[in-house]
């Protein structure tokens, strides 16, 4: 929360106009956004056929330990380790029940946003003046649910703009560390992986152990998706998909 001294600080400078941070925040919550409606048909997947990758959310457990009948016999450093696991099971559960709720949640908004040309997302500045979106379905959150925003007015992708596209291609796979390489070398990686990228574009599914091995595997999917569209329509491609760049230090 903000000071009384920032506050009067904010206030004073929009009597003078609006101040630039002020300009940034309504570009970026101005900014038309549409849902990635073929990576949503992969998110959907994954979650249906409780596919395991990364930080992806699961709604089945293991088995829940349970203290065996003669557990009066037992070694009280054995009885103690047993009633540990259950209390870590328990707290599982929770974790679980919880990630799997908003999981349902996040489809549901997902394939409602799909059905619309465009929307927005309304954005906020901390007391520190960093941005954060007002709701929770925004692109800040985890990979699966990060590649599921595209641009909804496109850009034409050529020459250097192709350049960019293939280090993000690299970025998100990282496969080998590639993203600690120069520049043209993670375009060097993307290139020799031509084939590879094509191929999983074309059958996620038969393809889900390796793109799954991803640093980021659903936006490392989303950018084959990207690039090969790259690839098929040539000088006419229009990209839409944000391309990201890690700030070193930014915190």
């Amino acid at each position: 929360q903000a000071t009384a001294a920032q506050k009067r600080a904010i206030e004073h400078q929009f009597t003078q106009g609006i101040p630039p941070y002020a300009r940034a925040v309504n570009a970026l919550q101005a900014t038309p956004l549409s849902i990635n409606r073929p990576m949503l048909e992969v998110v959907e997947w994954c979650w249906q056929a409780q596919m395991e990758l990364g930080k992806f959310p699961v709604s089945t457990l293991p088995p829940r330990p349970r203290m065996p009948k003669d557990h009066m016999s037992l070694a009280p450093a054995l009885k103690a380790a047993i009633k540990a696991d259950i209390r870590k099971h328990f707290a599982l559960e929770r974790q679980v029940k919880g990630a799997a709720a908003v999981m349902r949640q996040d489809l549901e908004t997902a394939k409602e946003l799909s059905e619309h040309e465009q929307f927005y997302l309304p954005v906020n500045l901390d007391w520190r003046s960093r941005l954060y979106f007002c709701c929770a379905f925004n692109y800040h959150r985890d990979d699966h649910i990060k590649s599921l925003f595209t641009y909804q007015r496109g850009y034409k992708v050529d020459g250097n703009n192709a350049y960019w596209l293939m280090v993000h291609l690299a970025n998100c796979g990282d496969f080998q560390k590639i993203s600690k390489e120069p520049l043209d070398v993670r375009v060097a990686w993307t290139e020799g992986n031509h084939q590879m990228i094509l191929d999983i574009a074309d059958d996620f599914q038969s393809t889900f152990d390796v793109w799954s091995l991803a640093d980021k595997p659903f936006c490392f999917l989303a950018a084959c998706f990207e690039y090969s569209r790259l690839i098929k329509e040539g000088a006419d491609f229009v990209g839409y998909l944000p391309i990201s760049l890690d700030g070193t230090n930014s915190g």
